[in-house]
């Protein structure tokens, strides 16, 4: 908003200086003139720049050019125009025609209302400028006070941050020592923390029940085929399998199905378990 409001001052100058040149254009031109005899205005300008309403002049026989400029400030002044236009003989008009006399050894010419102020009025300015100066000067000492005030008060703020934070390490440091001189261990660690694993796949063996052998074979008897290990190294797990997955002596059967013995349901002539063969079976092998 303060560049938007800038922008529109500063149009609205421009407008207010064109506008009152060219409204006193003639007037103007007269006193130039009269200021700079020989010259002729070939043309006028406003100077955006510097918001000045300027008229060019030139001599015919040297092609000299001069630039007579006019402040804004000037143009709308109620004690200078408006003053030669109601006593075209008076002081002002004689004032203003001495100050462009002045600089006409210059191709640049300027006309401000600060060189035309009589006496009073440039004791009234300087006040108006001191007033103004002395104002200037407080808002100035007002705005470091506060800077001032601002960084003390941050670096009081980091020193209170700072001897927190030395006050917390110095308590822990204190309850460090408190610790080892009690000999306490290290802090359990936390429930939820990672913990080793066994390997997977891989079972501790398992005692069998106090007061309980496991099955032997008999003497000159092989082992039976197909048994599984784990059946051998857990005879307690092998035991409560249902009997259909056992085999003779307690022994597992590889899919949990008895073996077809040869010769079955031939009553008494069928092979004990544990015992030799039968007769029979001797002499049909032979």
């Amino acid at each position: 908003m303060a560049q938007t409001k800038i922008f529109r001052d500063r149009v609205v100058s421009l407008e207010q200086t064109q506008e009152i040149g060219e409204k006193y254009l003639d007037l103007l031109t007269e006193l130039a003139l009269d200021a700079l005899p020989g010259f002729e205005r070939v043309d006028y300008t406003l100077e955006h720049e510097a918001d000045l309403f300027c008229l060019v002049l030139k001599h015919p026989a040297s092609g000299r050019t001069k630039r007579v400029s006019f402040t804004r400030m000037f143009l709308s002044d109620a004690g200078r125009l408006p003053a030669v236009v109601e006593d075209p003989n008076g002081p002002v008009r004689a004032r203003i025609i001495e100050l462009i006399r002045g600089q006409a050894a210059r191709d640049e010419i300027a006309v401000t209302l600060r060189q035309l102020l009589t006496e009073e009025e440039q004791v009234e300015a300087e006040a108006i400028d001191a007033e103004w100066r002395k104002k200037q000067e407080a808002l100035l000492a007002a705005k470091r006070a506060e800077e001032e005030r601002r960084a003390r008060e941050k670096k009081r703020l980091r020193q209170i941050e700072e001897q927190r934070r030395a006050e917390k390490r110095k308590r822990e440091k204190q309850a460090g020592r408190e610790r080892q001189a009690r000999g306490e261990k290290r802090p359990a660690q936390p429930q939820g923390a990672p913990q080793a694993h066994q390997p997977r796949g891989e079972r501790r063996p398992q005692k069998p029940p106090q007061g309980e052998r496991r099955p032997q074979p008999a003497p000159g008897e092989p082992r039976a085929q197909g048994t599984r290990p784990e059946a051998a190294a857990h005879p307690a797990s092998a035991e409560a399998r249902p009997p259909s997955s056992q085999g003779p002596a307690g022994e597992a059967r590889p899919g949990g199905r008895r073996r077809r013995r040869r010769h079955r349901g031939r009553g008494a002539g069928a092979p004990q378990q544990g015992g030799a063969p039968h007769a029979g079976d001797g002499a049909r092998q032979g």
